[in-house]
Formats: C-alpha cells, structure tokens, sequence
C-alpha cells in the first residue's frame, strides 16, 4: 500500500489540525484527540499529528494514483483552514 508523509512548519499546528478533522468529518468518519487525528477517507487513511511548531500528515491508498489523488486533496483541504496562513506542503514517500 502507497504511503506518503508530509511536514508542514507552522506554530498554528493544533488549530490546523482541529480544522482539518472537521472539514473533513463532513465527507469520512474522522476522529480528533488532542494532538492527533485519524481521518478515514474512502480512498485511503489520512493520519494528522500537531507538533511543537509543526503539523505532520501521512497518507495511504491502494495505488499510486490514489495516493496522489490523496495527497492533492488533503493538501487543498489543509490550505482552505490555513486560509491566512500560506503552507508549504511537500510530501515523500514512506517506503
């Protein structure tokens, strides 16, 4: 299964985070703990951690393409709740 894992500098971490996992609650069961959130979207998990000045993300999906769809799609989702803040959101692979 196709990974990949993102780390986004920010000192607004735990907001971004929270904001996240409600936008996206609306579309997958998502659930939210106080520094942490599992989202499970239909094509793959979405894993979020706040960490002292950073948000980190990691995505799986069953295939190449999905993870790419994935990693768009979480990636303009985090811009819309980061609307005044812009991020840099690269991703790696995760082997």
């Amino acid at each position: 299964m196709p990974a990949a894992a993102a780390r986004i500098r920010t000192p607004n971490a735990p907001k971004y985070l929270a904001g996240l996992c409600s936008r996206l609650a609306k579309r997958a069961p998502a659930r939210l703990y106080e520094d942490e959130g599992f989202i499970d979207l239909p094509l793959g998990p979405c894993h979020l951690s706040a960490l002292p000045g950073s948000l980190a993300l990691v995505v799986e999906a069953e295939d190449q393409e999905g993870l790419q769809h994935l990693q768009w799609f979480v990636a303009n989702h985090l811009k819309r709740v980061a609307v005044r803040e812009p991020l840099d959101v690269r991703w790696a692979p995760v082997w």
